[in-house]
């Protein structure tokens, strides 16, 4: 019996390993320079760090949700959100809910991205005040008719990247500001 059992701890830590490999999640120092330089590879028209008041007010608006299914589902580390130009919901996709692949999670399964708006994985109709609180410093310009609001960090850099670059490629072309938030306060070490 215990035999089996050092067999199946082996073989979990082994799984745990290959995922965090494969997926490249990694824990990673939280610093604004680092946040930085990842940013520039993208075509965002914003990019905010969740820390300090934002934070706090981002934190607190999704928390008051009575919903707490999709208070877990706000609170994973990759999310994309679409909204019209007066905040309402559209779509929503949760990391949790992308089909998984060999090293990448797919974003467009099941043709989720297949028009605009996407289909949504849930429904964060009654959970967008913290996106709005995010977004009322920025303003959509004339042209710009929807806000595209992606969660994102450098816990998991390389799904980070490409769902960033899987949205970039859906959006282009439609009348959207792209924001970038960055949330490794949730993940990351803090660097002093």
């Amino acid at each position: 019996m215990s035999k089996y059992f050092a067999l199946l701890i082996i073989s979990l830590s082994i799984l745990n390993a290959s995922c965090t490999i494969l997926y490249g999640i990694k824990q990673r120092p939280f610093d604004d320079k680092s946040i930085a330089e990842f940013v520039k590879e993208f075509d965002a028209d914003e990019s905010l760090i969740l820390k300090d008041s934002l934070y706090s007010i981002y934190y607190y608006a999704i928390d008051s949700c009575s919903d707490s299914t999709l208070v877990k589902n706000l609170f994973q580390p990759l999310q994309v959100h679409y909204l019209d130009a007066n905040f309402q919901h559209l779509a929503t996709h949760i990391n949790c809910y992308a089909s998984p692949g060999l090293t990448k999670l797919n974003w467009s399964a099941k043709g989720k991205l297949a028009n605009f708006p996407p289909l949504s994985d849930v429904d964060a109709k009654s959970c967008t005040q913290g996106l709005e609180h995010l977004l009322s410093p920025y303003p959509l310009k004339n042209e710009e008719q929807y806000y595209v609001v992606i969660f994102w960090n450098l816990y998991m850099k390389k799904q980070s990247k490409h769902l960033i670059k899987t949205v970039e490629k859906y959006i282009r072309n439609k009348a959207c500001k792209l924001v970038l938030v960055n949330n490794d306060i949730w993940y990351a070490e803090t660097e002093d």
